[in-house]
């Protein structure tokens, strides 16, 4: 395994549990989603052509993984990106690229108006200009409400991953990780998206392009989660992103359909090496 340290980054909002692996020249900054984990990016992070061209650094979120939780109100999507944000300037990185996925999308657009990535995948995100538009990407998923549930049932967690995954392999890692996270974070989650501002996205995307920051939205096919067409139809041609479908499948693809996945990641990353 290519871990080679564990660091405690002190935040204004407590502690929170950095995992880093290689010992490569670029820095490579990783997001995960709800009620995920640094965990969920063990298989790309392990594989030797990031061990040798990158020095990974993979965040475990306040209330998930090894970090420690926050007050119920501070779960947010600004918070957490501000939080974020507070990591990478403690990390003293010279440049950086970073990675989110799924909801770690979100908050790493977010973490960009603080800032400055050289590269910013998003990986099964969908920017929008407001809530509503990020909510029309989404399929209409019974088992996507346990994201937003503090005490689901094993067994509706279970469904939950069998579903965003398409896989019948064993999904204990993404099911421990999300009983392990802090059960408020998902229903604050959930009330905070309600009730709060929601950053225009497409906004931010446009100042990265100014600034020359290269952002590719990476999207895995047959997710049940999300619409892939409708995304591709939409960011295939858009002049503020690079669209990149893999033939991965899954909303989870990079974890659960690892092999098919990587194969496309990897000559991604390695022709932005």
């Amino acid at each position: 395994m290519g871990l080679t340290r564990v660091q405690k980054i002190k935040t204004s909002k407590g502690e929170v549990n950095i995992q880093i692996f290689g010992k490569g020249q670029r820095a490579f900054v990783l997001i995960h989603g709800n009620s995920s984990s640094s965990l969920s990016f063990s298989g790309m992070i392990n594989e030797q052509v990031f061990l040798e061209n990158y020095t990974s650094y993979c965040v475990d979120l306040p209330g998930h993984g090894n970090s420690g939780p926050l007050n119920k109100r501070d779960y947010n999507l600004e918070l957490m990106a501000d939080i974020v944000a507070e990591v990478i300037t403690a990390l003293s990185l010279q440049s950086f690229d970073l990675l989110g996925h799924s909801l770690g999308g979100h908050i790493a657009l977010r973490a960009t108006k603080i800032v400055n990535p050289q590269k910013l995948f998003l990986l099964q995100c969908s920017p929008g200009k407001d809530l509503g538009e990020v909510a029309s990407y989404f399929q209409p998923l019974n088992q996507s409400q346990y994201l937003y549930v503090e005490n689901p049932n094993i067994s509706d967690v279970t469904s939950l991953f069998d579903a965003l995954t398409n896989s019948k392999g064993p999904l204990d890692l993404l099911v421990q990780d999300f009983l392990k996270t802090d059960p408020k974070f998902r229903s604050s989650l959930g009330e905070s998206l309600g009730n709060t501002l929601f950053s225009n996205e497409i906004d931010i995307l446009k100042n990265l392009r100014k600034a020359g920051v290269q952002t590719f939205l990476v999207i895995s096919s047959n997710d049940q989660f999300l619409k892939t067409e409708e995304l591709g139809r939409h960011w295939s041609n858009s002049e503020m992103l690079n669209f990149f479908e893999t033939k991965a499948v899954g909303h989870y693809a990079h974890f659960s359909d690892f092999s098919v996945w990587f194969q496309s990641f990897k000559n991604l990353m390695v022709k932005e090496v």
